[in-house]
């Protein structure tokens, strides 16, 4: 039985001792069961512990990692040389929208090109050291950025140094019910 298991069944049993319709003791099962619960007639009984999911909460959580994995296969952006003043990105993605194979090649050149270009005037932006960081919604010029991405939020290097780490990371918006 794990560590946090058995505190969960403690707490548990410190509340309802009779969760089973009589007063119970326990002890640790085999795995399965977690728990071996025994009356004082030495009836016994087996609990198991689960987690209870969502099912609404699971699927949009499914849809994320799908979302952010597309994004992250075609970035690769812990394969490319961090930016020089740039720290970190967020890239908030449109909602549901997995980046598409036949998109990867434009997106992933728009992307790095517009990380350059913004990088390369961040200098002469007076919110580029902003702590919070900066979003940009405008693409023009890079469609498949614009197809796919609500913004592109930066944060400078003073305050998020990761060369160590990939640059590029994730927001991705909730699913839209």
């Amino acid at each position: 039985m794990k560590k946090n298991e058995r505190a969960i069944f403690e707490l548990f049993h410190r509340i309802r001792p009779d969760f089973a319709g009589r007063l119970i003791e326990w002890e640790e099962g085999t795995d399965p069961p977690d728990v071996i619960c025994f009356d004082k007639e030495g009836k016994r009984l087996g609990v198991e512990l689960a987690e209870w999911l969502n099912e609404e909460q699971m699927k949009a959580s499914k849809l994320r990692e799908r979302i952010e994995e597309s994004f992250l296969k075609i970035s690769r952006s812990q394969d490319v040389a961090p930016p020089s003043d740039i720290g970190m990105i967020w890239l908030n993605t449109k909602p549901n929208t997995q980046l598409r194979e036949s998109d990867a090649d434009n997106f992933r050149s728009e992307i790095y090109a517009f990380i350059e270009k913004v990088n390369s005037a961040s200098s002469s932006n007076s919110d580029f050291n902003s702590p919070q960081g900066f979003s940009i919604q405008d693409f023009t010029g890079y469609p498949s950025l614009d197809r796919y991405l609500l913004d592109l939020h930066f944060f400078s290097r003073a305050h998020f140094d990761t060369y160590l780490e990939p640059v590029i990371n994730f927001k991705v918006k909730e699913p839209m019910s």
